[in-house]
């Protein structure tokens, strides 16, 4: 055998681990085409990419001697009439008439002697578009007229509208937000129902009055909610990509800044910018120097005025990626899943405590479960590219900032808050598709913004949406921010207006 096919120890070794790694990679991404998206773990569950396993037939119990009568299941008497209760009702009638009321006997006119309800059905009723004309109303004194040589005269005071000569009323242009916002319907697939409705809207208007509305008045809101956010202690933070054609760049992207959970005020901001670099957060948080709550990505380490928090739940998706089989309990990765579970399992009864209770929990409990499992990912010796090497690698590197969340009871384990916040624009995305400009970016985040806040604060979004573009054009100075305090979500007036 010539000295060129001898394989070396180190040799075999690196090819060992190589062999390892692709194994790895082609498992994951079999998981990541047909396997569960979801990162619970389901104990019992056969896995179908397990080849090891073999399914087992469940064994079927001996059934039991019963009664000759069948156990009937109790109906729950007067469930669909409390569903309906709150809708008003409409009489409908169905008599005889004419030869109907003939007597199948005599032939007689039979008389009426009652009517039965015999069932109640919900219908939905298609919504029209009605044109409300405003009818200013003059009076005159007749007395000064007498008296005086010129008349007297005084005229109803008639409400400004929000977008001046357009269509936009405070119904029309909330419904064009609730449709794109909320159900997510885009601008080009919008114009077919209003059509179907008998008013023909163009993609550009429906565009335009969003921006102009950012403009009109709820920029300067989004700025007060700005500004009041800065104000709180505990503010979570992430990012997502998006698409401005517009750009010269692939990307731009949304920066998400939420309140804590324990805040008075709840407030959700998407704040657009061209980039994602560490300026962006840094102008947005200026001023601000309490806990910021957010993922891994290295420009929030950055933040030098911040006490930045980790994540428990990316610390665990790292750990979860690298399982493989969910059957194989003797996966390291596993035991850092269960311990980040642990975790979890530990502090779900506190939620309902008060911070300074929740503090101590976590100061008795919680402490030291967290410094076994980091003393745990310091002892493990795991391949350096491999996926369990590298969610050791990120556990550590995250533990500083994740050890922070012991310091306040206020703050949460994980940053899933502005998670689901996120998902609210992600989701939007895939049928928006794009923004044409980065004015329309800004737009599309200052609505958002409103309106997941007004929700965070238990709003009706419709109600406060239409109320705002009735109230605020009729300010006596408009854009003026000691106003405009009383339309923030979160005010007494707007509260008893606008609760759902």
């Amino acid at each position: 055998m010539s000295a060129e096919a001898v394989v070396t120890t180190e040799q075999f070794e690196y090819l060992k681990q190589e062999n390892a790694l692709l194994r790895e990679q082609v498992e994951f991404l079999m998981r990541r085409l047909y396997g569960t998206k979801r990162e619970s773990l389901t104990d019992g569950q056969v896995d179908l990419f397990d080849q090891t396993k073999t399914f087992v037939a469940p064994t079927v119990p001996e059934p039991e001697e019963q009664d000759d009568k069948p156990a009937k299941r109790k109906k729950q008497k007067g469930r669909k009439a409390a569903q309906l209760a709150p809708f008003p009702e409409v009489a409908v009638h169905h008599e005889l008439t004419g030869a109907e009321r003939q007597c199948p006997h005599c032939a007689a006119e039979m008389r009426e002697i009652g009517a039965t309800a015999t069932s109640r059905e919900p219908v939905r009723v298609p919504e029209h578009v009605e044109v409300h004309v405003h009818y200013q109303h003059a009076y005159e004194c007749r007395q000064c007229s007498n008296q005086l040589d010129h008349s007297v005269i005084k005229k109803a005071i008639v409400p400004k509208p929000f977008i001046p000569n357009s269509f936009a009323s405070p119904s029309i242009l909330t419904q064009t937000m609730i449709e794109k916002y909320r159900k997510k319907v885009p601008a080009y697939r919008q114009i077919k129902d209003w059509g179907d409705l008998g008013l023909e809207l163009t993609r550009q208007q429906i565009t335009n009055w969003h921006i102009r509305a950012c403009d009109y008045g709820l920029g300067n809101l989004y700025e007060l909610m700005h500004q009041t956010l800065l104000k709180q202690t505990v503010v979570h933070a992430d990012e997502t990509s998006y698409r401005v054609l517009e750009s010269e760049k692939v990307n731009t992207y949304f920066w998400v800044f939420a309140s804590g959970r324990a805040e008075d005020e709840q407030i959700i901001l998407y704040e657009h910018a061209d980039s994602r670099a560490t300026e962006v957060p840094k102008n947005f948080l200026n001023g601000y120097t309490h806990y910021l709550q957010t993922d891994g990505y290295q420009v929030y380490d950055k933040l030098d005025q911040v006490t930045r928090v980790a994540c428990l739940s990316h610390i665990r998706r790292k750990f979860f990626e690298a399982m493989g089989k969910q059957g194989n309990t003797q996966s390291g990765a596993k035991k850092g899943v269960t311990y980040c579970d642990r975790m979890f399992k530990m502090e779900r009864p506190w939620r309902l405590l008060t911070p300074d209770q929740r503090y101590q929990k976590r100061q008795s409990q919680l402490k030291s479960t967290m410094s076994d499992f980091f003393t745990w990912c310091e002892s493990v010796h795991a391949l350096p590219q491999s996926k369990f090497g590298r969610a050791i690698d990120y556990a550590l590197s995250q533990r500083e900032a994740m050890e922070n969340v012991l310091l306040d009871g206020r703050l949460e384990l994980s940053n899933n808050r502005v998670e689901r916040a996120v998902k609210e624009l992600v989701i939007g995305r895939k049928n928006w598709l794009f923004s044409t400009s980065f004015k329309g970016a800004r737009s599309s985040g200052i609505i958002l913004s409103v309106m997941r806040s007004a929700e965070a604060n238990g709003l009706d979004c419709r109600k406060y949406l239409e109320y705002l573009f009735t109230e605020l054009p009729n300010l006596s100075v408009p854009g003026d921010s000691k106003a405009l305090q009383d339309y923030l979500p979160w005010s007494s007036q707007v509260r008893a207006i606008c609760a759902r």
